[in-house]
């Protein structure tokens, strides 16, 4: 009986997949499914209510899986199988209510840009065929934008003002890297009727950006709604649906506050260890104060990857897969600039291949530098979060053992599901776990000024917890959540600027620390039940080997029980 059901659910699979790449061609680019590089995604609201549609039929056919195995419960299945089960079911679940309640597609210009651009980048950015296929598909996907942002146009209704002031900026980082980066890498063809269909079709695309960016400043803007929060109700199901996360609002802000409360008092006793004579926001000035250039950024950045590779061998933390190789350009993990579109929102970010990529299998692991444009005051103040301190926790979060080692990992799963499908709070919250666990492991010889950094890490992400919650289901504006970030984790204003948008943007970027919580507490339970037989590498290797599941569970596969604990 549990073969058959395997069987059946695996074709279930297949099939869905099979599906799920055509209604989505950027993603099946990004994933490594080359079959539809050629489209794009429809946008109108005919291709909107398809997808619904589809989403619904899957979801009735999952259920008349489960309903199979017995009274539609899958408890008496193997573990393994049965957090497929329950992964599929629930990313069913939180896309239709990404589509049918939250609209994004309804409400934030955004969503556009991202897709449209990736559709782009990700053909120009690894080289998984020669060049011109791939300027081909670039042609044909740069005819279809006019088409595309006309129905954008048609569904942006009730959009809240912040969301199209920072829509804007990133049409317009688009913009310049259609005028600018596309051209530049598509020249390398060398073919002049392939050059001169990509100069037509990039003009088109062009103007049709152009014409879009107007649509934004002239007709959006000044109707634009004055309120962007998400309300208590969709806040608290998106966080439900999304991480398997039901603890009330009050409790997780409770939590969040202590734990911020907790990290100022070690923040001043390792502050007070540096100089005990000066002031804490003196001594963190002096710490920030010490970056490189922001020409040597990116040297220094891939310079550190090596120190933290060879830690983690030396204490045995964590199994690396034969691939994790370190060094900036020629191998595996390539440190660069963040594309233009990417710098509004983002400090540092992680770029992975597909799962299914076979031969693109290149990591790019991006760093925002300072805009040329801006004031040598803004320029500094950017780069204070590039510390030489601040670069080493940066780089535990995005290469090693965060990101990088994770999704190294999650793309060799067997699991189809398990290499797509996962919870934002799991892959979150490992990698800022990983810059609180390394301290704890001895990394960097006690030098206070890492702790501090490490602990200054842990208050952005803390606010970050609190802001959330507090503009999308409280009554928190964006002036006083930029305010709440330069009070509480002594942020440069153009930086708390910074994150105060991108929680706009991102109502549940709590993920971070609602992820390491909830993993320090598993850490410790599953301690506690094992004992002496207890291994921080087996607890490690459990948390990235078995894919990027939400942390409840990943909770039931090593403990047996299904719940968020913080």
């Amino acid at each position: 009986m549990t073969q058959t059901i395997e069987n059946e659910f695996h074709c279930f699979v297949d099939d869905f997949l099979d599906e799920y790449f055509a209604f989505h061609p950027e993603i099946a680019t990004a994933s490594g499914i080359h079959a539809h590089d050629h489209q794009i995604s429809d946008f109108s609201q005919g291709g909107i209510a398809r997808d619904s549609s589809r989403l619904k039929k899957a979801i009735s056919r999952l259920n008349r899986i489960g309903a199979r195995i017995g009274k539609g419960s899958v408890e008496g299945l193997p573990p393994q199988f049965r957090l497929d089960f329950q992964l599929m079911r629930g990313t069913l679940e939180a896309s239709l209510f990404e589509l049918e309640e939250m609209r994004s597609w309804e409400r934030n210009p955004s969503v556009y840009n991202d897709l449209l651009n990736a559709s782009l980048f990700l053909l120009m950015k690894r080289a998984f065929a020669p060049l011109h296929t791939r300027v081909r598909a670039i042609i044909e996907r740069e005819r279809q934008i006019p088409g595309a942002l006309v129905a954008a146009r048609r569904n942006l209704r009730r959009v809240p003002r912040m969301l199209v002031q920072l829509a804007i900026r990133q049409f317009e980082g688009t913009l310049h890297f259609l005028k600018h980066t596309l051209p530049a890498a598509v020249a390398e063809t060398r073919d002049p009727r392939l050059l001169a269909e990509f100069e037509d079709s990039n003009r088109q695309a062009m103007a049709a950006f152009s014409e879009f960016i107007s649509f934004l400043r002239r007709q959006l803007l000044p109707r634009g709604a004055e309120r962007f929060g998400i309300g208590e109700h969709r806040y608290r199901r998106k966080l439900w649906l999304e991480e398997w996360v039901d603890l009330p609002l009050e409790h997780l802000l409770a939590k969040a506050r202590e734990s911020l409360k907790e990290n100022h008092e070690m923040f001043r006793r390792v502050g007070s260890s540096i100089h005990r004579s000066r002031g804490l926001e003196e001594i963190l000035e002096l710490i920030t104060r010490e970056h490189p250039a922001g020409d040597q950024v990116l040297d220094v950045t891939a310079g550190v990857l090596g120190q933290l590779q060879d830690f983690l061998v030396k204490r045995d933390l964590i199994s690396l897969p034969p691939a994790s190789l370190a060094s900036r350009q020629g191998s595996l993990c390539t440190v660069d600039e963040s594309p233009e579109f990417l710098r509004e929102l983002t400090f540092a970010s992680l770029d992975v291949p597909g799962p299914f990529e076979k031969r693109a299998r290149e990591y790019f692991y991006y760093v925002t530098l300072p805009d040329p444009k801006w004031s040598p005051e803004a320029r500094e103040q950017h780069l204070r979060f590039f510390s030489h301190q601040l670069i080493l926790t940066t780089s535990i979060h995005e290469a090693y053992p965060g990101h990088l080692v994770h999704f190294l990992w999650v793309n060799r799963h067997p699991s189809k599901v398990r290499r797509l499908f996962g919870a934002t709070s799991h892959v979150e919250g490992w990698a800022h776990y990983c810059e609180q666990m390394m301290i704890e492991q001895g990394f960097g010889d006690g030098d206070p000024r890492l702790h501090l950094a490490q602990l200054h890490e842990a208050q952005l992400r803390l606010c970050r917890f609190i802001v959330g919650i507090e503009m999308h289901a409280g009554s928190m504006s964006f002036r006083q959540a930029k305010n709440f970030f330069v009070r509480n984790a002594h942020m440069q204003p153009v930086n708390a600027e910074r994150e105060a948008k991108r929680g706009i943007v991102d109502p549940t970027y709590l993920v971070y620390t609602l992820g390491k919580m909830q993993l320090l507490r598993l850490r410790e339970d599953t301690q506690k039940k094992q004992g002496a037989r207890f291994s921080l590498k087996k607890f490690h290797n459990a948390c990235v080997q078995n894919g990027f599941p939400p942390i409840p569970l990943l909770r039931e596969l090593l403990l047996g029980e299904r719940r968020a604990v913080i």
